[in-house]
């Protein structure tokens, strides 16, 4: 990203410029304070998770639980469980995936993982390895409650 001009303050004590994208030329408002970490406008990152996406075979959409971009909250949950075990770009991938936590094969098809999981019952519910030593598997995983999930994180990993 290339800074094109200055705009100064808006409402908050931070100034603001426009910045060029260097992979598409799409010009972008940004904080300048931040402007110089971001390496383009989306376009970049869209593009290598389509890679990705095409990559761990998450395109096939005969489930029905991804219509029109709106994925369903168990796609969203099982997507996010493939790319923090197989994304070296996620923040959280060092948690998962650096750590040899892996998905078990089966579960690589939605269909698989929908047939053994089941829907996630609610926005308040995530997926639990009940080993958080061994890696996501029909015998080692459940939906819980978000709450008693981060009290059992904080548990096993103490601030």
């Amino acid at each position: 990203m290339k800074l094109i001009k200055k705009l100064g303050c808006k409402q908050t004590k931070y100034s603001y410029g426009i910045f060029k994208c260097s992979y598409c030329g799409n010009e972008v408002e940004k904080r300048l304070d931040k402007g110089k970490m971001y390496k383009s406008c989306g376009c970049h990152q869209k593009i290598l998770n389509k890679k990705h996406i095409k990559n761990v075979g998450l395109s096939n959409k005969t489930h029905g639980h991804s219509v029109d971009n709106t994925m369903s909250i168990t796609y969203r949950s099982w997507c996010s469980m493939l790319t923090r075990t197989s994304n070296p770009n996620r923040t959280n991938f060092k948690s998962y995936g650096g750590k040899g936590i892996k998905v078990q094969k089966r579960w690589l098809k939605f269909a698989n993982f929908l047939s053994d999981m089941g829907e996630r019952p609610s926005e308040d519910y995530e997926i639990d390895r009940i080993n958080p030593h061994a890696g996501y598997a029909k015998w080692n995983c459940r939906w819980v409650l978000s709450q008693d999930n981060k009290k059992r994180i904080n548990k096993y990993h103490p601030a």
